[in-house]
């Protein structure tokens, strides 16, 4: 049986647990160097106590990593296998809180052949490999999902911001502000100016209606008989103009405007 574990700074495999068990770790590590400030985890699969030879898995990089309140730089490593071989691992920057994680299976790894590992490209003064700094302990697994799943770390955040708050269940919120609008006979929604005013039943009789004056038949026949007099007038000088006749004095001319209105009418 092989075992799943990890290289140490001067070369050697640290195991953790076997290939085929389902297991639940964590280990504390330390940086190789003091002022180290990059850590690189390098996971393997063997069964010496040797690397040379062990089958590569996977890599873990913290960066930047910082002290704890005693002054440490300290990691955390856990590792978790199922029943199905899948292998998560998960490295914690216990000063900054940063982690990294991956999974892989370790069936479908056997049928690739492995990896290679991976060159990260950083100075040989910032980057080093890491040494034990604690033994083995087991993860109970009514806490396995909330240590390495990081779905689960987000709502675990989530669940001590709650508990922080000062929120109850049943407390009741303040009742929103109303706002009372005045009404205004210049602006009103249900006012319309073009609308018909409706007039009650009835009301129009009792209205007082106005007298409408006609005029005498005596009036209207004086006044016919001036309108058509001054028609005739006119009409005669107009004759006697187009003849070349002078016009006669106006004298003259009422008798004969007399006969020739009472000739018309």
């Amino acid at each position: 049986m092989a075992n799943i574990g990890i290289k140490t700074a001067d070369g050697g495999f640290y195991p953790i647990f076997g290939d085929d068990e389902v297991a639940n770790k964590r280990v504390r590590l330390a940086p190789a160097r003091e002022h180290q400030s990059s850590v690189q985890i390098d996971l393997f699969r063997g069964d010496s106590d040797e690397v040379a030879g062990a089958e590569y898995i996977g890599s873990l990089l913290l960066e930047h990593i910082e002290p704890t309140a005693d002054g440490k730089r300290e990691i955390e490593l856990k590792l978790r296998l199922d029943t199905q071989h899948d292998l998560q691992a998960t490295a914690n920057d216990l000063g900054s809180g940063s982690y990294q994680s991956f999974s892989v299976n370790l069936d479908t790894l056997n049928e690739s052949g492995g990896f290679d590992i991976p060159d990260f490209s950083l100075d040989d003064d910032q980057i080093d490999d890491v040494m034990i700094d604690g033994g083995l302990e087991d993860i109970d697994d009514a806490s396995a999902n909330l240590d390495l799943s990081m779905d689960d770390d987000f709502e675990r955040e989530l669940e001590a911001g709650l508990q922080d708050s000062n929120l109850e269940p049943d407390a009741e919120l303040p009742e929103p502000p109303r706002f009372e609008v005045e009404e205004n006979d210049g602006f009103h929604p249900e006012y319309d100016p073009y609308e018909d005013e409706e007039v009650p039943a009835g009301a129009a009789s009792r209205r007082p209606l106005k007298a409408v004056r006609r005029l005498h038949p005596i009036a209207k026949a004086i006044i016919l008989l001036i309108v058509l007099a001054a028609l005739g007038l006119i009409g005669f000088g107009i004759f006697l103009l187009v003849r070349g006749e002078n016009l006669p004095a106006p004298q003259s001319l009422l008798p004969v405007l007399i006969a020739w209105t009472a000739a018309i009418g």
